[in-house]
């Protein structure tokens, strides 16, 4: 069959809208079949969720330094130097210092003998002499600024010290004598000597007094005399025309 060309654009323009229609509907069905078939789709770009810290933020700041701990009443007792010193101040009392030597010379009550320490470590050496025929050594210890002392014979001290003092009773010879010295410095001091002198052997000691006077007494195989001064330039004394050494006393 022939169409005239009135007919044949008819019949174009038919089949333009049927092939447009269908295009139409295809093309929404083809984008649900790639959603449906799992196709990717690139996701949209975003920003990172964490932001660098300022550099201005401000640091966390340290924790204040604590104070050291005071003592309190009931607090066991530390030990040491810094210690000491601390009671020495809390308490108003000067006690010697455990590590250096201290010497203390005076006269008893009276003036009738003198009496000599040296204290070192908490060990303590006395002597009490009279000058003429009475003399006495004694040791001990010293705990918290007392003292208790022992010698030959029965001799004994009891005494105290408190503010570069000591102060007492010693009894020796029969006798009991009252005191308090107060703590020298060289060439005052307690002095000693022990040793043999031409086949004699001699026993010595001596309290060197602040005012320079000197109370000892020397035993020559086992008489006890006045014993000569000390010459303190040369630490010797003269015993049978002969210069003898005398030391230092130290516990």
């Amino acid at each position: 069959m022939r169409f005239g060309p009135v007919g044949t654009l008819l019949v174009g323009g038919v089949l333009a809208a049927v092939f447009g229609g269908l295009s139409a509907r295809a093309g929404p069905e083809d984008s649900g079949n790639r959603e449906a078939s799992g196709s990717p789709s690139r996701p949209a770009a975003t920003l990172p969720s964490t932001v660098a810290p300022s550099a201005t933020a401000s640091r966390p700041a340290s924790p204040p330094p604590k104070a050291p701990k005071v003592p309190e009443v009931g607090d066991a007792p530390a030990k040491g130097p810094a210690v000491h010193r601390a009671a020495r101040a809390a308490t108003g009392n000067r006690l010697p210092d455990s590590r250096a030597k201290h010497n203390y010379v005076g006269y008893t009550h009276g003036h009738s003998a003198s009496v000599s320490f040296v204290v070192h470590g908490g060990k303590v050496v006395a002597y009490l002499c009279d000058g003429k025929a009475k003399a006495a050594w004694l040791r001990g210890s010293m705990r918290g600024g007392r003292l208790n002392l022992r010698g030959e014979h029965g001799a004994h001290l009891r005494a105290t010290s408190e503010n570069s003092k000591i102060t007492g009773l010693v009894g020796a010879a029969g006798r009991s004598f009252r005191f308090t010295v107060v703590g020298v410095k060289r060439p005052s001091g307690l002095y000693r000597l022990s040793g043999d002198v031409r086949g004699a052997h001699l026993r010595g000691g001596w309290n060197v007094l602040p005012d320079g006077r000197q109370m000892g007494l020397l035993s020559t195989d086992g008489k006890a005399a006045p014993a000569p001064a000390i010459d303190l330039a040369s630490g010797t004394v003269r015993v049978a025309g002969q210069d003898v050494s005398v030391q230092e006393v130290t516990p």
